[in-house]
């Protein structure tokens, strides 16, 4: 099973350097043009199934993916991005000094800091996230192609928990708007998700690069 990870296109908040978690913005006229650009990287590939959050600038994404395909976009929130709380909408540069608490905590331990004025934290990111990815490999044959557009901390999540990989080190991976990952998912026979074999062989691709 190849389970494709998009990050949806760019956003005006993404351009401006805005924190974005569950707020509709969107995609902008780059962003428009990096979703076509993916679904003509995907026309020639077969997709058992399109998975996307319910905001605009995912669905939107997946929408256009989906016009080289024979099936609509499968709205999915286990995928949406996490809640900022009071941080969506607050420029990058100005988060550490409007929040000082919350970021001394980020500092500490980013998967147990809860974000002001949200109740979710990284680690309840990642328990949903890859709840939502046990259901499709449960649901999906193993030789299903199956795409998820989502978004950076969500396939940050993803990408940690396939790989064993402490999720407070999210930070060494990369994901621009716009931008595919692989995961190749190998089931273990009479085994449970639990002991999936999972390998990363594609990470923050721009097909518009390649």
């Amino acid at each position: 099973m190849k389970i494709y990870l998009v990050r949806h296109g760019e956003t005006d908040w993404n351009l401006s350097g805005k924190a974005q978690g569950q707020s509709d913005i969107p995609l902008n006229s780059t962003g428009e043009s990096q979703a076509l650009s993916i679904s003509e990287y995907f026309s020639d590939i077969n997709i058992e199934s399109i998975y996307s959050s319910s905001v605009q600038r995912a669905l939107k994404t997946a929408s256009i993916i989906a016009l080289n395909h024979d099936h609509d976009p499968i709205i999915n929130d286990k995928f949406l991005e996490i809640d900022f709380g009071a941080l969506d909408g607050t420029p990058l540069n100005e988060m550490r000094s409007r929040f000082p608490e919350f970021f001394d905590k980020w500092s500490s331990d980013p998967t147990t800091a809860i974000f002001p004025e949200s109740k979710e934290t990284l680690q309840l990111l990642q328990s949903r996230t890859w709840e939502g990815v046990g259901e499709l490999v449960k649901r999906h044959k193993e030789t299903d192609n199956i795409l998820i557009v989502s978004h950076a901390f969500a396939i940050y999540s993803i990408l940690c928990r396939a790989l064993d990989m402490p999720l407070r080190n999210y930070g060494r991976l990369r994901l621009m708007p716009g931008t595919i990952s692989m995961l190749e998912a190998k089931k273990n026979p009479g085994k449970g998700f639990i002991d999936t074999k999972w390998t990363l062989t594609k990470l923050n691709s721009a097909p518009s690069k390649e």
